[in-house]
């Protein structure tokens, strides 16, 4: 149903230009201290993301919900918020992780160092 899924998108929309609302600022200060070009986190994806799909408000504006339309897309909308707060919780407490430990964890140099140091498999 697409007046659904367009209140599903708007609130992925909405959220991705909230994140990136947070992030940039800091991404940019990091940049100019590292000359790190932080395109995800920073400025360029912000400008990118604007936090709606497309200027097509005018398109729902006079279109009503049924009561099952509304519970369906409230739920979803729901949906996504939930699974944007775990993903944010999840890079925060990455962030809280690495500023407390001072290291950057590398899961591919972790794979690395157990492949070299595993137990060679036994012949037979």
């Amino acid at each position: 149903d697409p007046l659904v899924r367009f209140g599903f998108l708007e609130a992925i929309e909405t959220c991705g230009h909230v994140f990136f609302s947070h992030t940039a600022p800091p991404a940019a200060e990091l940049a100019a201290r590292t000359g790190a070009a932080l395109r995800y986190f920073g400025p360029h994806h912000l400008a990118r993301e604007t936090g709606g799909l497309i200027d097509a408000d005018d398109l729902f504006e006079s279109v009503r919900l049924t009561g099952a339309q509304r519970a369906q897309a409230l739920r979803l909308v729901h949906e996504v918020f939930d699974m944007f707060t775990v993903k944010n919780d999840h890079l925060l407490a990455y962030a809280r992780r690495v500023t407390a430990t001072r290291s950057v964890p590398s899961p591919a140099a972790d794979l690395r160092r157990r492949a070299t140091t595993a137990a060679p498999a036994p012949t037979a």
